[in-house]
Order: structure tokens, then C-alpha cells, then sequence
């Protein structure tokens, strides 16, 4: 199955999640699904990240182990 690019008209909004998640990580900031969450009301971070990769945007994930042992992605963009 391949995967579709995202529409042009939804991505470009200037207020929509991927813009928003976009101008957070091209501040030099790093992002978490649960500040997507309590910021944007995003629940599906990674499908906001994969979107904006399919755009070319370079953007990497780091698997954090937190201190009750659970593991969360930590997403940062390549400057």
C-alpha cells in the first residue's frame, strides 16, 4: 500500500496542526506526543510528523525512556 500525499489545501492552513507543529520545530524546539496534545489538541503526532516528511521536511525521532519506564518518541527537526 502506498502512502498518499497529504492535500495541499489541508496542510497549508495557517493554523492547522501540521503549520503550527512546523513553525514549533523550526524554532529549535522539540516535541512530544503529549505537548502535540496539551498545545494543539493533536492526537496523532506521528501522522502530523510522516505528513510533514512526505513534504521534505527533514525531521527526526528519538525514543526516550522516562523515569516510570515508559518509552515516548521525542521528534526534533534537522537545521
Amino acid at each position: 500500500m502506498r502512502c498518499r500525499q497529504p492535500k495541499t489545501r489541508r496542510f497549508l492552513r495557517p493554523h492547522g496542526q501540521c503549520s503550527q507543529i512546523l513553525a514549533y520545530l523550526k524554532g529549535g524546539k522539540v516535541i512530544t506526543t503529549r505537548l502535540a496534545v496539551d498545545k494543539w489538541e493533536c492526537y496523532r503526532l506521528s501522522e502530523r510528523i510522516r505528513e510533514l516528511k512526505a513534504r521534505g521536511h527533514r525531521i527526526h525521532s528519538t525514543m526516550v525512556k522516562l523515569p516510570s519506564k515508559k518509552r515516548v518518541a521525542v521528534y526534533a527537526m534537522d537545521l
